[in-house]
């Protein structure tokens, strides 16, 4: 299959290729299998399937000829961790950790949330003030995701109300009705205690192991 995707990514003359949802790629072990570990490799075991998986990756990196950017959640991207060789093939090209907005005061939530204001189908529509970001902030601890999900619930509220008008309280019902499974996430995230984040495979790693001290 690697082989079929470079074939077709030189025939179109890509110049970049993205590779979305890395984690994918590997087999990561359950969170139960990574806490009965005695060792302190924190990092997940990779089976051969998915050692070969890295090391064709790797061949890409040193002969395709077209830039390659991975991306994924940290347990996938820690798969790299497992060979030196494919790590400093990505470390060259620098990694980004993406992170929720910077709170509803930060020059990025209120960037962000100037966009969104602009998507309203009510006739009186909700203005995105200081007390607004704070709710929206608390609501979705500013993930950019979960932000458009509760815009886009919260005027689904509103417009079954019947009233032309989209208020808070349209936000604070979608959050706890139809965003309501991602509640102890989303507490999770504004508390940043690891142990909560625990709870979750794909943020487990969010505060140790490589990544973190990857500038350092």
């Amino acid at each position: 299959m690697f082989d079929e995707w470079s074939s077709v990514a030189r025939a179109h003359c890509l110049g970049v290729l993205h590779l979305d949802e890395i984690q994918n790629f590997f087999r990561i072990p359950t969170l139960e299998q990574r806490r009965a570990k005695k060792s302190a490799d924190s990092l997940p075991e990779l089976s051969v399937k998915d050692d070969q998986a890295l090391l064709r990756l790797l061949t890409w990196c040193n002969s395709m000829r077209i830039a390659l950017v991975f991306s994924g959640t940290p347990d996938g991207m820690h798969a790299f961790a497992r060979r030196l060789s494919v790590l400093t093939r990505v470390a060259n090209g620098f990694f980004h950790e993406f992170s929720p907005l910077d709170g509803p005061n930060g020059p990025g939530f209120k960037f962000f949330s100037k966009r969104l204001e602009s998507y309203q189908y009510v006739r009186n529509p909700l203005k995105l003030d200081e007390a607004a970001r704070n709710t929206l902030h608390r609501l979705t601890a500013s993930v950019p995701r979960i932000l458009i999900g509760l815009w886009v619930g919260g005027q689904r509220i509103a417009l079954e109300r019947d009233k032309e008008d989209f208020l808070l309280t349209d936000l604070e019902t979608a959050a706890a009705t139809l965003l309501g499974p991602l509640r102890p996430a989303v507490q999770a995230l504004l508390k940043g205690d690891p142990v909560s984040l625990r709870r979750y495979e794909d943020l487990m790693h969010l505060n140790d192991g490589f990544w973190k001290q990857f500038w350092r």
